[in-house]
């Protein structure tokens, strides 16, 4: 980040009726807004109140009173539309980042599915049609340029792509790539794989490859492992976590062997009830990351259980059911817990596109799913860090046909349109 918004001072000051943990959600959010998009050459001091004054901006009363009751369902706050208008029918640009980026309309929703998931369907970006803008950008320029707020000056950045990815399953290859050649007949290829399971060489145990197609592209991606390898039974699922031995000898030289060309590993939180420190002893990690299996997770106690066990950094916040932006924002970023009136030490990469969204949920035919991927990317070409999961599975060219060309298609349109790579290293290091 450039020096001139390292040491950036800003301070929020609240007329009467605004509470101090709102003024403390707000002053943690701008700053770091103003940190990752400004360049500012003085201290900035702004005035919020809940009465129209020239020199103050105005917020929503019914925002700030719905924050201080612990109140964040979005149907009412967002009547009017994408924003949260004030009394006197203006835009509240504020309380509408605070709220977005802050993922508030999570606080206290009910899970929608067994895993106990907030569920795309009852979000606003759902309700909305807006998963894939950048909306808490949006609104902070027109925040800055609106109320002429001196001494800034806009970045200038392209978006950066973080490339992923979750190691399910190794062994899963001989059942589900020989399923789908006994189907086609091919007998020829079922007993390849059989063959390369006797001799201990599954056909998903692929991630050299992985790594050798990827450096084509000019980046360096990132392996999620399990340590847990049982099965867990969540109302009345029987979810398997790992299909392998992080002890195995040959898993072991593969992590080296990651790491040995300037990949990265991280933990793939498993669905166990072991907590992050018991996982993570498990794998020699550089920095102390983060993806949840299932992305099963829920909101505050997720990023609680990350600071509990100081979690780095959490790659888990993306929507399994479509592409796009969880909290409508398109950078890493440190949530603010608005109850407790302090913000999380973890840093939370969002989860943008992932492959088992379209195989599960959107269903897509693969020259559609790469449109739309291509399409999001266009759209957020610039001031994001784009979160790209692509399973080992998905690199098959048997149950998955076709995965892999999407993969290479979307890595060569980054770049093509010059965005870069980005690891967990940089990301740390950056914001």
């Amino acid at each position: 980040m450039e020096s001139s918004s390292e040491h950036l001072s800003i301070s929020v000051d609240v007329s009467e009726g605004i509470s101090t943990n709102y003024q403390r959600i707000v002053e943690h959010t701008l700053g770091s807004l103003f940190r990752n998009h400004c360049l500012v050459d003085q201290p900035i001091s702004l005035h919020l109140t809940l009465k129209e004054n020239e020199e103050a901006i105005l917020v929503s009363s019914t925002a700030t009173d719905r924050y201080s009751k612990s109140r964040f369902d979005w149907d009412d706050l967002f009547a009017d539309g994408l924003i949260i208008k004030n009394d006197n029918g203006s835009n509240d640009y504020i309380s509408t980042i605070v709220y977005l980026v802050n993922y508030l309309q999570e606080y206290g929703a009910k899970p929608h599915d067994s895993l106990g998931r907030f569920g795309f369907s009852q979000s606003l970006q759902y309700n909305f049609n807006c998963v894939e803008e950048n909306l808490v950008l949006s609104h902070f320029r027109r925040l800055v340029t609106e109320f002429n707020i001196n001494g800034v000056r806009w970045k200038q950045q392209s978006s950066r792509i973080f490339v992923s990815h979750d190691i399910d399953t190794i062994h899963g290859g001989l059942l589900q790539d020989g399923f789908y050649a006994l189907k086609k007949g091919r007998f020829d290829i079922l007993l390849q794989l059989l063959w390369n399971e006797a001799m201990a060489r599954p056909a998903w145990f692929n991630l050299d490859r992985i790594m050798d197609i990827t450096s084509e592209y000019d980046v360096k991606s990132t392996f999620f492992w399990l340590v847990n390898q049982h099965r867990v039974e969540i109302e009345g699922r029987s979810l398997r976590n790992s299909d392998y031995d992080l002890k195995n000898r040959k898993v072991a030289e593969q992590i080296d062997r990651i790491k040995n060309r300037g990949f990265e590993i991280g933990l793939h939180k498993s669905l166990s009830e072991t907590n992050f420190s018991e996982e993570m002893g498990h794998l020699a990690l550089d920095h102390r990351s983060n993806r949840n299996h299932f992305l099963k997770l829920s909101v505050p106690a997720h990023f609680d259980a990350l600071d509990a066990f100081e979690v780095e950094i959490d790659f888990s916040m993306g929507f399994a059911e479509h592409f796009g932006f969880r909290n409508s924002y398109g950078l890493p970023y440190r949530p603010f817990h608005p109850v407790k009136g302090r913000a999380f030490e973890c840093l939370m990469v969002p989860l943008n596109v992932m492959d088992t969204t379209n195989w599960t949920y959107m269903k897509l035919p693969k020259s559609e799913m790469q449109d739309l991927i291509v399409s999001f990317i266009e759209k957020n070409k610039n001031d994001a860090v784009l979160s790209i999961l692509w399973h080992n599975n998905y690199f098959s060219e048997l149950k998955y046909n076709g995965y892999l060309d999407v993969y290479k298609f979307v890595l060569d349109y980054c770049r093509q349109t010059g965005l870069t790579g980005i690891t967990q290293s940089e990301i740390l290091a950056d914001y």
